[in-house]
């Protein structure tokens, strides 16, 4: 069954408070993540300038469920938005 996520209270745990053993994976989930980001840039760079879209434009990429999606925007693309501070992991297992 479906959960609608945007109901759910999610929490941002800090790293460093992690146990050794579950720390050990999340830093090789973190570094596979980082090689990944990297392929997609490496990838979306290339295919932005062999399609030759203008600096006024932006090419964007989606990739849900599998798919490869572009589409070209006239607006610049936003900013990130900042996360809110970390909880350790003890405080989350307090509840």
């Amino acid at each position: 069954m479906a959960t609608k996520t945007d109901s759910l209270s999610w929490r941002n745990i800090d790293p460093a408070t992690l146990p050794t053993g579950l720390s050990a994976l999340y830093e090789e989930y973190k570094t596979a993540q980082r090689i990944a980001a990297q392929a997609r840039d490496a990838f979306e760079s290339a295919f932005t300038e062999m399609a030759a879209v203008p600096t006024s434009q932006t090419m964007l990429f989606g990739y849900r469920f599998g798919k490869l999606s572009i589409a070209i925007s006239d607006e610049p693309r936003k900013a990130k938005s900042t996360a809110p501070a970390a909880l350790d992991f003890a405080s989350l297992l307090k509840r």
